[in-house]
């Protein structure tokens, strides 16, 4: 991660997913949510590592 996001929690937000979703990171589930229309986070803090490469979180919608 970059070194002055150290100490912090790092979060993705979603202004509204129709339905059900399922976000993942890296190929891993972090998270998931259910409702439609509404906003949402999701702490991905513990599923970054050290290193800053990381692929564009993936949704699946049901």
């Amino acid at each position: 991660m970059p070194a002055d996001w150290s100490g912090k929690r790092v979060k993705l937000r979603f202004d509204g997913v129709s339905s059900e979703s399922v976000v993942y990171l890296n190929g891993k589930e972090i998270g998931s949510h259910m409702g439609g229309m509404t906003a949402f986070e999701l702490d991905v803090t513990n599923g970054l590592g050290e290193r800053y490469e990381y692929r564009f979180p993936g949704c699946r919608y049901r």
